[in-house]
């Protein structure tokens, strides 16, 4: 089909930008004045203009879409693959703890554009993927993983970690880089694992059948094709160097 073989193509150049890139991980890039926001969200210009209520507001959003996402991994995965279900486990396991860490903190998440931009899209990511049968949705949740992660990285290197005065937010901020990256490889090993021979086709029954899928047919083999889209990873969004 078209829009598999589209996906499949996005996503090996995209992951062929990541991997010609070495990992520098506890020395982020410097940020040049003035750069946009490679992640796609709308942070302004770059350097330290964010306030630390508005990075923990980010963070914040971080959670809350990455939980979504991997509670929805956790239902709808039904491969019984261990490594799948070891990364839904530590998706969720790890931004509950982050959470916890943050309010700890004192000082109370506020909302920024980037906030927004970044809970709208985990989201719809996460609505995109309701439609997919068992057979379909774990190649399609760790192709969004990857797409996911790759943006979460760039931002917390682009945006949030020029942007933080404090120790104690530039080492939280260094924590959730170490785990996202490792989040990133994991979902790069198990999609790449997934789709070994071919993408595989999608069932009569949707993951989570909903009215947020769309005019098409949940329960048909089709359902969500008009979503596939939403899943699909954007390769002119990569163009800067990924660490």
């Amino acid at each position: 089909m078209t829009t598999k073989h589209n996906l499949l193509t996005s996503m090996i150049v995209a992951l062929a930008l990541t991997s010609a890139c070495d990992d520098e991980e506890t020395n982020p890039p410097p940020v040049d004045a003035g750069r946009r926001d490679d992640a796609g969200f709308d942070a302004g210009p770059a350097g330290p203009t964010m306030a630390e209520a508005e990075i923990l507001g980010v963070l914040a959003a971080l959670n809350e879409g990455a939980l979504e996402l991997g509670m929805l991994g956790q239902e709808c995965n039904s491969r019984a693959q261990a490594v799948v279900t070891d990364l839904t486990q530590d998706i969720v396991s790890d931004h509950a703890a982050a959470k916890a860490r943050q309010s700890a903190f004192g000082v109370v998440p506020t909302d920024s554009p980037t906030a927004t931009a970044l809970r709208a899209e985990f989201h719809a990511e996460a609505q995109a993927l309701y439609p997919y049968s068992s057979s379909l949705f774990t190649s399609m949740w760790t192709g969004s993983q990857m797409k996911l992660h790759i943006k979460v990285v760039t931002l917390i290197d682009e945006v949030l970690i020029p942007a933080a005065t404090s120790t104690v937010v530039r080492a939280e901020l260094t924590t959730v880089r170490r785990e996202e990256k490792e989040h990133q490889d994991r979902s790069w090993q198990l999609f790449g694992e997934q789709n070994e021979g071919g993408m595989p086709t999608n069932g009569p029954t949707a993951c989570r059948p909903s009215a947020d899928a769309g005019p098409a047919d949940a329960g048909s083999g089709d359902a969500g094709q008009h979503n596939a889209d939403a899943s699909t990873l954007d390769a002119s969004a990569l163009d800067a160097s990924q660490p």
